[in-house]
C-alpha cells in the first residue's frame, strides 16, 4: 500500500517489480517451469530475438541471461535488424513488403544500424551478388533471407551456450514459435520456415 501511495494509486491497487517485453511473451507461453530448449521462440519485430527457458544460466556475453521467478531461466540474443531494415530497403525500392521473391543469387546483410549479434556496433549493411535479371522483388526478398539468417544465428549461439549442438537432427527438428509483428505476415514465416528447416 505505501509504494501504491507514493505513486498515488488507489489503496487495494497492487505494485511490483516488472518485466520486459520478450521475458513476458516468454512466461505468458509457458516457457521456464521445466527448464527446456524444446521451443525456442523467435520474436520478429523491430529488432529481432531469440528466446527459450533453460535449467541452468548460460555462459555467454552474447546473452542476456534473465532469471525466472521459477527458478529457471531465460537466455536471449538480440540482433538490431529485422523488420526495420525489411521496411527500409521496401521504401528504398518502393516496393510492398509482400512483394517480395526469393533473393536468388543476391544476399543482403541488413546491419543498417550496426548490429548487436553478433557484436558488430559500427558494421554497416552489404549487398552482395547482384546480376543483370536481379528483380526488385528479389532484393527485397534478400533483405528478409538476411535478417532471417541473423536470428538463425543468434539461435545457434543461444543452442551452443545452453550446451545443445545446433547440427544436431534431433535439436534441429524441434519446433519454432514465432511471434512479433512479423510473425504475423507471409513472407516472414515461409523464409523462417524454409530458412531454418524446422517446422514453424
Amino acid at each position: 500500500d505505501a509504494a501504491a501511495e507514493a505513486l498515488g494509486l488507489p489503496a487495494g491497487i497492487a505494485v511490483a517489480a516488472g518485466t520486459g517485453d520478450n521475458m513476458s511473451a516468454a512466461v505468458g507461453l509457458g516457457l521456464g517451469g521445466a527448464g527446456l530448449l524444446d521451443h525456442p521462440v523467435l520474436s520478429l519485430g523491430t529488432s529481432g530475438t531469440v528466446f527459450a527457458a533453460s535449467a541452468t544460466r548460460p555462459a555467454s556475453a552474447a546473452l542476456s541471461g534473465f532469471a525466472a521467478a521459477d527458478g529457471t531461466y531465460l537466455p536471449l540474443a538480440c540482433t538490431l535488424n529485422c523488420t526495420l531494415a525489411v521496411d527500409k530497403v521496401a521504401a528504398l525500392l518502393g516496393l510492398e513488403r509482400a512483394d517480395a521473391a526469393p533473393g536468388g543469387e543476391a544476399v543482403l546483410l541488413p546491419y543498417l544500424d550496426g548490429e548487436r549479434t553478433p557484436d558488430l556496433p559500427t558494421s554497416a549493411g552489404l549487398l552482395t551478388g547482384l546480376r543483370h535479371d536481379t528483380t526488385p522483388q528479389q532484393l527485397l526478398g534478400a533483405a528478409y533471407e538476411g535478417a532471417v539468417f541473423t536470428v538463425l544465428r543468434a539461435l545457434d549461439e543461444l543452442l551452443r551456450a545452453c550446451g545443445l549442438d545446433p547440427a544436431d537432427p534431433e535439436v534441429a527438428g524441434r519446433p519454432l514459435r514465432l511471434i512479433g509483428g512479423g510473425a504475423q505476415g507471409r513472407v516472414w514465416v515461409e523464409a523462417v520456415r524454409r530458412l531454418s528447416g524446422r517446422p514453424v
